[in-house]
């Protein structure tokens, strides 16, 4: 019983030391199989992209429609600064979610864990902002069940899971 608690929460730390030269996925598998059709980067690579209302927006989305100071508390959201989401196209969905698998496809981790694409899904769709759609997934590996809150741009993004997938940007490729 104790190897497998130690192994649960040894797979966090290990995921995070696989994919610590970029923690988005990337858009094509590490040999040069199958490329995607479009690019993930993390929030913070492509910050000066988003206008500040356009961040304040994703953190909203990522954080169920609410906005959270830096003691954890509910705060109303700013005056006139959340915008209306459209749906997702659902093509633009399927593109998405085929290459984050993709990008998952070849680590161990997911390998060991033996997932499949059908089980990729977005959990959040937090907009289209210029030509960068964000999105959260859901998590796929065994996490530990504690939150984990990150400041990015002044906003405190808070998510379910410790180490787990954080908001990436994806846009098509040209």
């Amino acid at each position: 019983m104790k190897q497998k608690r130690l192994l649960i929460a040894l797979i966090p730390l290990l995921f995070a030391a696989a994919c610590s030269n970029s923690k988005a996925p990337s858009s094509s598998s590490a040999d040069g199989g199958a490329a995607g059709v479009g690019t993930f980067f993390t929030l913070e690579e492509k910050l000066s992209a988003l206008s500040d209302d356009d961040l304040l927006n994703v953190c909203y989305r990522n954080n169920g429609d609410r906005i959270y100071d830096d003691e954890g508390k509910e705060i109303d959201a700013p005056e006139g600064k959340i915008k209306s989401l459209d749906p997702l196209d659902e093509s633009v969905a399927e593109s998405i979610k085929n290459d984050y698998f993709l990008s998952i496809a070849e680590d161990p981790e997911y390998q060991k864990e033996g997932v499949k694409k059908e089980q990729v899904s977005i959990a959040v769709y937090c907009g289209h902002y210029e030509s960068y759609y964000a999105v959260r997934f859901t998590d796929l590996l065994a996490l530990p069940a504690e939150t984990e809150v990150k400041k990015i741009g002044g906003y405190n993004f808070h998510y379910p899971y410790k180490d787990g997938n954080e908001v990436v940007l994806w846009r098509p490729n040209d």
